[in-house]
C-alpha cells in the first residue's frame, strides 16, 4: 500500500498541488497498489496538526505510515507548473520530484525526478 502526503508546491499555480492530487492514483493503483484515497488522508493530517505539506514532508516517514498502516510513504515536489498561450494553443510544462519511503524503516526505495510538457 502507498500513502501519498500532501505535495510541497514550490511553482507559481496555487492549484497545481490539488491538480497533481487528482490525478496520480489512477496510475498507481492501476500497478496494482492500493492507494489511500489523497482527500482522506489530507484531512486526516489536518486534524492531526499537520495542515502544511512541508511539515509533512518533515515528519518521520514512519510515523505518517504508521498512522495510515502503509507500506510505503510517496513523497512529491512539484518544481514547474505554468503554462504559455501560444496563439491557439497551450504549453504546460510541469517539473516533479518523486521519492518513495519505506513505511517501516523511512528507507529511500525509489526516486526520480520528470520534466513533461502538454500541449
Amino acid at each position: 500500500s502507498i500513502l501519498i502526503v500532501p505535495v510541497v508546491n514550490h511553482s507559481l499555480d496555487v492549484d497545481a498541488p490539488d491538480y497533481f492530487l487528482s490525478t496520480i492514483t489512477v496510475p498507481l493503483a492501476e500497478q496494482g497498489y492500493y492507494v489511500f484515497p489523497v482527500n482522506m488522508v489530507k484531512r486526516m493530517l489536518e486534524d492531526d496538526g499537520l495542515a502544511d505539506a512541508d511539515l509533512v514532508h518533515s515528519s518521520p516517514t514512519e510515523k505518517l505510515a504508521s498512522i495510515f498502516g502503509a507500506d510505503a510513504v510517496l513523497y512529491v515536489k512539484i518544481n514547474r507548473w505554468d503554462a504559455q498561450y501560444i496563439l491557439l494553443s497551450t504549453i504546460v510544462t510541469v517539473e516533479l520530484e518523486y521519492e518513495i519511503k519505506d513505511g517501516k524503516t523511512g528507507t529511500l526505495l525509489w526516486c526520480d525526478a520528470r520534466r513533461v510538457q502538454y500541449s
